[in-house]
């Protein structure tokens, strides 16, 4: 069936690969980006497609066995990179890793992502609104677990609340859109009960 193709035997080896240098395991993952990202409108049609692909990476062997090297790499993927497909793959791994262990949105914070995740949103969802929504996300949940520091705040300025504003806006008459919870909890800034 063409829509489980994602998870070929491709993408198996490479995130199975034994990598024993750094070297290694910055070609895996360029591999893993590469793969993902050139096939990501073939056959990541949906949210579940992509998270597990993010799944695929979070249980590889790759990963167990380079696990806070792996998870700086991705974060500087993030701070680096500007394709969409390629920014949707990174956000949702980011988003998975960081729900398991909250010391990834710490290391991002430390990394300077608020400021990116900022700019990124501002930039809109004009390119995908997938990627919208779950940048918010990332920035809601890596907002939660941390002080952000006054300078990164200074980020959120007037166009950047507008813009919020302006989603909500621009949803009003679909309450159940899922687009909505996202941006209500970077307002608001609350955990969810």
């Amino acid at each position: 069936m063409i829509a489980n193709a994602i998870w070929t035997p491709e993408l198996d080896d490479i995130v199975s690969a034994k990598c024993p240098s750094h070297q290694l395991i910055d070609n895996a993952l360029r591999s893993y980006l590469h793969f993902t990202t050139n096939f990501k409108a073939e056959y990541l049609h949906s949210e579940y497609d992509v998270a597990k692909c993010s799944q695929k990476l979070l249980q590889s062997e790759l990963f167990e066995t380079n696990k806070d090297y792996v998870r700086i790499q991705i974060v500087y993927s993030l701070m680096q990179e500007d394709e969409p497909a390629s920014l949707h793959v990174i956000a949702s791994f980011l988003l998975f890793d960081g729900k398991e262990n909250e010391p990834t949105f710490e290391m991002m914070n430390n990394e300077g992502c608020f400021p990116r995740l900022i700019e990124l949103i501002k930039l809109g969802k004009r390119d995908d609104a997938r990627l919208h929504r779950l940048l918010l996300e990332l920035l809601y949940e890596m907002s939660r677990v941390q002080r952000i520091s006054t300078e990164d705040l200074g980020c959120v300025d007037d166009d950047f609340v507008v813009c919020l504003f302006n989603i909500i806006e621009e949803l009003s008459d679909d309450v159940d859109d899922p687009y909505h919870y996202p941006v209500i909890r970077v307002l608001v800034g609350k955990n969810s009960p």
